[in-house]
């Protein structure tokens, strides 16, 4: 919720939550380098990480509402996916 904020411009100061955005188009953000793996589950760095890992379609939502009903479909889309598969597997 906190990247979603910080792109409709929610939230007050988006540095101290996420770094610099790598893409023109304002959905993709830097996700920084690091030599642990404490450094690798350090909000700053799974943030951004997850945050670029969901699909342009969740992304780009322009409100909150949209953005909640967008990213549960996608979550509804993989585990019905994931069942069917296991189901037809057996």
């Amino acid at each position: 919720m906190i990247c979603l904020n910080i792109i409709l411009e929610i939230s007050p100061d988006p540095s101290v939550f996420l770094q610099t955005l790598a893409s023109s188009d304002g959905t993709d953000y830097d996700t920084p380098c690091t030599n642990t793996m404490l450094g690798e589950q350090a909000f700053s760095v799974g943030g951004p990480s997850y945050w670029n890992s969901l699909p342009e379609s969740v992304r780009a939502a322009s409100d909150l509402p949209s953005f909640k009903k967008n990213l549960k479909t996608y979550y509804f889309n993989l585990c019905f996916n994931y069942l069917l598969f296991c189901l037809v597997s057996l």
